[in-house]
């Protein structure tokens, strides 16, 4: 047996449970395996999803929302054998794009973005490097009233709340080096301090953070859970071979995707053209991504064009109305 570190404050319930959980799924595994001709798939994991409701699901969450009946059930059954008490708390969305409505996808666009801005102006600016992640907290916009050591205070304390939460949406691991804007007083940057290691308290990676430096400098490292969000949602790119990066195929065609949901939310035209990069084409063309939009045409009867425009960004996309005869790509 491999017992993980977040077993630690587990009661000898829970553990016999997920225990018991685990010895089942071997044994219909072996069933599976005996009563199969090869090549068979037998076991086949809850991928991404398991780990997230294995590591995530806890007391502290109130629901979990999901959109797909399947994975709905699955989730449940694991819940169920799992840690029955939280089964209650996991419901079907029907209606609409989950996404949409809870206004995720614009959170994860946020996410993505090198710079990132916070209330009253600043903003922050995240590097990524192969040493470190570096953090650069700036005024931008930002214009008060008192004077400039309290204007620098307001924009470091609102940085450091955003801060934090970016690091756990983006889980940046690693040495993480934060230029906050200078400030004089001593008293001032302790504040500043303590205020972002009660924001980092709300992380469940363990984290260490210095005071701030003579120059202005707050030097931080956090524990590598898994990829980060900058890695696992963008490709090396070709041309530049890693000096920069591009989004990757997948998160192209998500973005396709959701513009098609917000579309569908608002229009009732049932004609569009969709043009893209021709590697785009190529990915559209086979395997998953064809499997999606096919189903999402049938599913929102919808006929959709694609045709391919060298033209074109890697990660960009135009939308024609059939009907209206006109682009319509910024309108949704």
């Amino acid at each position: 047996m491999i017992v993980r570190t977040v077993a630690e404050d587990k009661t000898d319930e829970e553990l016999k449970r997920d225990m018991d959980y685990l010895l089942n799924s071997w044994q219909e595994l072996q069933k599976n395996l005996k009563r199969s001709t090869p090549p068979a798939l037998i076991y086949r994991d809850m991928e991404i999803t398991s780990s997230v409701i294995r590591d995530l699901f806890t007391n502290e969450v109130s629901r979990v929302l999901v959109d797909n009946k399947q994975m709905f059930k699955k989730i449940q059954t694991y819940a169920r054998q799992v840690a029955p008490n939280l089964e209650d708390r996991i419901f079907f969305h029907k209606s609409g794009s989950i996404f949409e409505i809870h206004n995720i996808s614009k959170q994860l666009e946020r996410s993505l973005s090198r710079r990132i801005w916070i209330r009253g102006g600043g903003h922050i600016v995240i590097e990524h490097t192969e040493a470190l992640v570096s953090i650069d907290v700036n005024s931008g916009k930002f214009i008060g009233k008192k004077n400039q050591e309290s204007n620098n205070l307001r924009i470091n304390l609102e940085a450091a709340t955003e801060i934090a939460r970016q690091l756990r949406l983006r889980d940046i691991g690693g040495l993480i080096v934060i230029d906050f804007i200078d400030m004089e007083d001593r008293g001032n940057r302790k504040k500043l301090v303590d205020s972002f290691r009660r924001e980092l308290q709300k992380d469940r990676a363990k984290v260490s953070v210095s005071d701030v430096s003579d120059f202005g400098l707050v030097e931080m490292t956090r524990q590598r859970i898994r990829t980060s969000l900058f890695f696992s949602t963008s490709d090396e790119c070709p041309m530049c071979h890693g000096t920069g990066r591009i989004p990757s195929k997948d998160s192209v065609i998500s973005k396709i995707d959701n513009w098609i949901r917000r579309f569908r939310i608002h229009s009732k035209d049932k004609f569009i053209r969709i043009t893209v990069h021709p590697a785009i084409m190529a990915q559209l063309a086979h395997g998953s991504a064809k499997k999606q939009f096919r189903h999402l045409q049938f599913k929102n009867l919808l006929w959709i064009d694609f045709k391919g425009d060298d033209t074109l960004e890697f990660d960009q996309f135009r939308v024609f109305s059939r009907r209206l005869n006109k682009d319509i790509t910024d309108l949704y």
